[in-house]
């Protein structure tokens, strides 16, 4: 929803209590995700940019602690044992 219409249908309050939300939540999953497509066009286009420049929520200070992704780890979510099914 653009800003403009979100800054009419809600209070001035509820507004910026979204904001202050957003700026402070830690980013999810799928907001890393798309970062990475936007940092995956960008730089297609000839752009010089950082997974981080496109994170809009608020970044983990202390990174060390913080498990980086790889796109194994996305199969691992969504794999399953192979099981055969019984033969008649």
């Amino acid at each position: 929803m653009p800003v403009f219409i979100m800054k009419q249908v809600l209070t001035t309050r509820e507004f910026y209590g979204w904001i202050e939300y957003v700026r402070t939540k830690p980013p999810s999953i799928q907001e890393h995700q798309m970062a990475v497509l936007t940092m995956v066009a960008a730089n297609a286009l000839g752009g010089k940019s950082k997974v981080t420049d496109f994170i809009i929520s608020n970044m983990p200070k202390n990174t060390q602690n913080v498990k980086k992704a790889s796109a194994f780890d996305s199969f691992a979510a969504v794999a399953s044992d192979f099981k055969p099914s019984p033969t008649s």
